[in-house]
Order: structure tokens, then sequence, then C-alpha cells
């Protein structure tokens, strides 16, 4: 009768935990299990792996990964976790370590699917851990044995997108990063993943709308509220070039372009989460800029090339060329001037939204 009363009471402390977890109550969660995680309870020692990972401490995760690998080795799932805690560990390294913590993560990953080679959450993480190592081959491979056992899972479809995303592939990246959605419509890092591949794509208005509804989500947990400043940005930056970039060759344009640069800076900052008006007002913005008939031919790279470059050169050869009165530093300095505004204009253009 006792043995039973331990057993009944093991299986109360396992259902209390498994809630705590779904709940994200991880702190709670150990202290539920802490008594059967000192009895080398492996399915303890598992959950309290997991609450340790939630909680951002993957060294300990590690730790008690490896106990409940030793207590059940006919058990995929300690290997799965200890396949996770190290990626997560290996993430802090630098150099070898970072390497073999790494190669490490895959081969434990591989040994996990070994011992349960149909189970989609043993292969999707194996996906993740092969994905995150940037084997992007072995990575795809997990994923379709995992499709051909559950086709509806969330995770899944967005573990797709992030393919979609390492190859270049914006179309399969946002294909199924919508899929994701449409099967979760509550998954903050599926919307912010839709945001990066709709704004690669060029399609600005779609992927504000994405990362600002993946910020309101969830703003912790997503780096959707810096893709909104860096899509504001860029956005600034458009129009500046269209308006202001073919006046360079005048003291007036070189004035109107840096002020447009500057605001650029300081609405990007302006657009967020807290301001999704300023995002939507940049975007009117620069969509009537595109509209204007000179749009198409001053976005056209060669022209702006020739325009970037062409007042540059001319602004060199005048200054050259009078360069026996004004000495050397008259020439250099306007030319390293020029340089540095065009450097900051691309390095603002540049900006890109991340994944």
């Amino acid at each position: 009768m006792a043995d039973a009363g331990h057993a009944d009471e093991r299986l109360e402390t396992l259902r209390r935990s498994d809630a705590l977890l779904e709940l994200r109550r991880f702190e709670e969660a150990l202290r539920t299990l802490a008594p059967l995680i000192a009895d080398e309870d492996g399915e303890a020692q598992c959950r309290g792996a997991q609450a340790l990972l939630g909680l951002g401490r993957p060294a300990e995760a590690l730790a008690l990964a490896t106990r409940a690998a030793a207590a059940r080795p006919e058990d995929e799932w300690p290997l799965r976790l200890r396949s996770r805690a190290l990626l997560r560990v290996a993430g802090s390294r630098r150099g070898r370590q970072h390497r073999e913590l790494l190669h490490e993560a895959c081969a434990t990953a591989t040994a996990a699917v070994g011992l349960a080679p149909e189970n989609p959450l043993t292969l999707r993480s194996a996906a993740e851990v092969e994905l995150a190592a940037g084997d992007l081959a072995a990575a795809a491979g997990f994923v379709r044995r995992a499709f051909a056992q559950d086709p509806e899972q969330s995770e899944l479809w967005f573990l797709e997108g992030r393919l979609g995303l390492a190859t270049e592939n914006y179309v399969r990246a946002e294909q199924a990063n919508r899929r994701a959605i449409a099967l979760r419509p509550e998954y903050a890092p599926a919307w912010n993943n839709l945001g990066v591949a709709l704004a690669r794509q060029g399609r600005s208005q779609e992927a504000a709308e994405a990362l600002l509804r993946a910020a309101q989500l969830d703003p912790a947990t997503t780096p959707a509220a810096t893709n909104v400043t860096r899509l504001g940005s860029r956005l600034w930056f458009v129009a500046a070039e269209v308006l202001f970039l073919p006046l360079l060759a005048l003291p007036v344009g070189v004035a109107l372009y840096v002020g447009a640069l500057v605001v650029a800076l300081l609405a990007g900052s302006l657009a967020s989460p807290r301001h999704p008006s300023v995002l939507r007002y940049e975007l009117a913005t620069v969509n009537w800029v595109r509209r204007s008939p000179l749009a198409p031919v001053l976005t056209h790279p060669r022209v702006l090339a020739v325009l970037q470059w062409g007042p540059l050169i001319v602004v060199w050869v005048v200054l050259f060329t009078g360069s026996g009165q004004r000495g050397g530093a008259a020439v250099l300095l306007p030319l390293v001037a020029i340089l540095l505004l065009l450097g900051l204009s691309r390095r603002i253009g540049a900006r890109r939204t991340r994944r």
C-alpha cells in the first residue's frame, strides 16, 4: 500500500508540474519537481531540464538532462533536451569550444532520432539543431521526415519558413509562415518571420502589418520591435534617395539629403509597436514618393550609381584643378565628407529585418 501511495503521489506531482510548464511557471515547476529530481527520477529530471531551459539556464539544464539520460538510456526525451541545452550553451561560447558543442548537439539529436525515428517532436528538434549548426541539408531532411509523420504542426511549418529564409527563398518562407499562422493565429515568431520574408520581397506595407502584429502578440521574446524600427528607417531612406539624391551636386541638395538621413534615423526610432501610426505614416509617405513619375527612373540601380558617384567625381575634379592655390586638404576634406555621407546612406538603406 505504501508503494502504491508513493506511485500515486509521484504521478500527481508530474501532472502538476506539466500544468505549470504549460503555463510557463518554470520556477514553481522546479520547486514542485525538486523531491523527485533528488530521487534521480528520470521523468522529473526531464521536466526539470525543460523548466531550466525556459528560465534561460542552459548549463544547469544540460547537467540535469545528462543525469536523466543516464537514468533512462532507452528514452529519446533526455537526449532531445540535452541537444537543445548543448545548442544554447554553444551560443555563449566562441571558437573551438563553440564548434565542439555544436558538433555534440548534432550528434546527440541524431542519437535521439535513432531511439524514436518516427517521433515528430524528436525529428523537429533534430532539424532545429542542424539548422542552428548551419547544416541546411540535414535540417531539411529531418523536416521532411517530420512532415511525413504530422503535417499539421505549426512549429514545423515555422521551421520550414526558417529554412526558406536561410536559403533566401522568400516565397517559400512566406508560404510556410502563413501556414503556421493558419494553424496557430497567435504564433508571434511566425508573424515576425512572415514580416521578414515580405520585407525582403519589397512588400513593405504587408511586412509592417505582420511585424506590428508579432510585436503586439509577444514583444518580449521576438525581434519584431527591432524589425519595426529597422523597417521605419529603411522606408525614410527610400524617400530620401528618390527625392534628394539627384540634388547632391548642389550645396542645398547635400543639406536636404543629410536632413533626410537624420529624419530616417529619428523616424526609425519613433516607429515602434507603441506608435504604429508612425510606421503607417512612413508607409504612406513612401507610397506617395514611389508613385512619382520619376521614381522608376531614379531608383534604377544604374541611375542611382550615376547620381551617387557623378557629383563626387565632378567635385573632386573641380577641387583637384584648383589644388595649386588651395592645398591638398582642400581636395581631401570634401572628398572624405562626401564618401562618409554616401557610406551613411548605404548603412541606413542596408538595414535589414531579422528573423
